[in-house]
């Protein structure tokens, strides 16, 4: 989804006593498309998928996105508050629009509607597109479980492998 380089993958807990993924910063700095927000937006919530995919029920996932999830909520509401990228508020600030003295909206409803209904989407389209891979999931996952950590390599090599089976099949 993005170009973004994933050097290291671990299960080993961090500071915050949870595993995790490593990006190297995007080569690309300043201006980002609307596409490109929501595919990382898209990989941001794909950890806690890939935990639901993996453990099938909704009642074993874990705490583990909260950091994702806290940044995929911001970059909602930056679309649709800050950068115009919503078809319902069109291309207005909302905040600012809120703050005037000119036109209070004091009801915030529409906005966390808005929030709620693209966060419902790009989770829906990160889940079946998971689910489509779901077989390279499970392989990183059992091979992080031998390993505890894979670095760029590894997971290049396991994804091909995944690929390259699909293809013969």
């Amino acid at each position: 989804l993005t170009n973004n380089e994933v050097p290291k993958v671990t299960i080993i807990p961090s500071t915050s006593g949870v595993g995790g993924v490593t990006f190297f910063i995007p080569k690309k700095m300043g201006l980002y498309s609307k596409k490109e927000i929501l595919n990382e937006i898209k990989v941001l919530y794909a950890g806690r998928i890939a935990e639901y995919l993996l453990h099938g029920d909704e009642n074993k996932i874990t705490t583990g996105a909260s950091q994702d999830i806290r940044i995929a909520t911001n970059k909602i509401k930056e679309m649709i508050n800050e950068y115009g990228m919503n078809e319902h508020f069109g291309m207005l600030n909302i905040e600012i629009l809120c703050n005037s003295l000119r036109f209070p909206l004091n009801n915030n409803e529409a906005f966390v509607r808005e929030a709620i209904s693209l966060s419902k989407k790009l989770y829906n389209e990160t889940y079946l597109l998971l689910k489509q891979h779901q077989d390279v999931l499970q392989a990183i996952a059992e091979e992080l479980l031998k390993k505890e950590t894979l670095v760029e390599e590894e997971l290049n090599q396991i994804i091909s492998k995944k690929r390259e089976g699909k293809k013969e099949s």
